[in-house]
């Protein structure tokens, strides 16, 4: 009778631990999908309940939102008018905000 070498045994052996491992860890694997699936419906069907206090009903609202600053304000631009001559002035037609034209005078302006 002839007799299997022994590294042929070991052979097989190894190769069986190695199949035996394989399907073990497959089937940890397939158990855990499986736990974890089972706890995303749990958390899927899970009811959350809210307190009075936790609802507030949504209105329209104007927003006032201020800024408080102190210190001294500078405008981005300023001009100084100066008189060539010393005189006195009679009349202003102009006030803050307007713009004046060429020549001196505006539309509509005083006499003088």
């Amino acid at each position: 009778m002839n007799r299997l070498p022994w590294k042929w045994l070991v052979a097989a052996l190894v190769l069986l631990l190695v199949i035996g491992g394989g399907l073990r860890a497959l089937s940890a694997r397939k158990a855990q999908q499986a736990a974890t699936q089972a706890a995303a419906a749990t958390k899927a069907e899970a009811a959350v309940e809210l307190a009075a206090t936790d609802v507030v009903l949504a209105e329209t609202r104007s927003l006032m939102r201020g800024l408080p600053v102190s210190g001294s304000l500078r405008a981005v631009n300023s001009a100084f008018v100066k008189a060539r001559v010393a005189g006195e002035l009679r009349d202003l037609t102009l006030r803050e905000g307007d713009k004046p034209k060429k020549g001196g005078k505006k539309e509509g302006g005083a006499n003088g």
